[in-house]
């Protein structure tokens, strides 16, 4: 029997999503476990097409898709587990993938592997990469985030979480601040969200993907370890030890050639927000 055979695939319609979200809403679970899980399967839904058919292989597919894109490894187990669900309500289990948990682990970059990303983005004229990579280890944003970092939060000086995402403020450092700013005045970005595409949108999770693993294969830095997460990592652990002067290769301090001499500035680092 072919692999795509509709015998051996489980469709995901929204007709099939509104049902298995009002078993679960007859059951008694909770208005914000009834999103998430609604966004979970709209997320492999996006991922599967048109078609919306889960094979024997897809969420393996979708497990590794998910982690070459920067997912957190406790995001990727949460929406397969939804997909789980999902699935026994179908009563197709044989269609199940197990959970990541432990198995996917998030790679460590180093102090000299980011100094050499972010001079290798500078000798290349790639200032926009440059940027993100200082965003997300600098002030710890996720892709998600990016949206909220627009012209007006940087002038501010911070970005805000809407109230349905919990509210809450992220402090941009202030040279990272000082260096967007000059990056839109020169790119003629008046308003709106400082990484976007060319149709105004905020940067796709895919096109950030691909530029900071360009960037890190000229740097000749694992392109594992240019993913945000990663670098959020790199934010993460220095806000868990602040007492720790490590050495950072700030934009400003790589033009002038005293990379080494620099360190982080433990006073200007805000509240990384909870990984989703």
């Amino acid at each position: 029997m072919p692999a795509g055979s509709r015998e051996t695939c489980q469709t995901l319609t929204p007709a099939e999503l509104d049902s298995f979200l009002q078993s679960l809403k007859a059951a008694g679970l909770g208005e914000s476990t009834l999103k998430r899980y609604q966004s979970d399967l709209v997320q492999l839904q996006r991922y599967l097409g048109p078609q919306g058919r889960i094979g024997p292989a897809t969420l393996a597919a979708w497990q590794t898709d998910m982690s070459a894109l920067g997912y957190a490894p406790r995001s990727i187990t949460a929406r397969i587990l939804t997909v789980n669900r999902y699935l026994h309500f179908c009563h197709r289990p044989d269609l199940c993938q197990q959970a990541p948990h432990s198995e996917v682990r998030t790679v460590k970059i180093t102090w000299p592997e980011y100094t050499r990303l972010l001079d290798t983005a500078r000798m290349q004229g790639r200032w926009r990469e440059e940027l993100l990579i200082r965003t997300f280890a600098e002030a710890g944003l996720r892709v998600n985030e990016l949206e909220l970092l627009t012209v007006e939060a940087v002038a501010a000086g911070a970005l805000k979480h809407p109230p349905e995402q919990g509210g809450g403020r992220v402090r941009l450092p202030q040279e990272l601040r000082r260096d967007l700013l000059q990056y839109t005045r020169q790119n003629g970005i008046a308003a709106g969200p400082v990484f976007a595409s060319r149709a105004g949108t905020p940067a796709s999770r895919a096109i950030i993907r691909t530029s900071l693993q360009r960037v890190a294969r000229d740097a000749g830095v694992p392109v594992e370890k240019a993913a945000p997460r990663c670098l959020q990592k790199l934010y993460e652990t220095h806000r868990a030890r602040p007492a720790v002067a490590e050495p950072r290769a700030t934009a400003a301090a790589i033009r002038r050639g005293t990379a080494s001499a620099v360190t982080l500035d433990t006073g200007q680092q805000a509240q990384a927000a909870a990984d989703a």
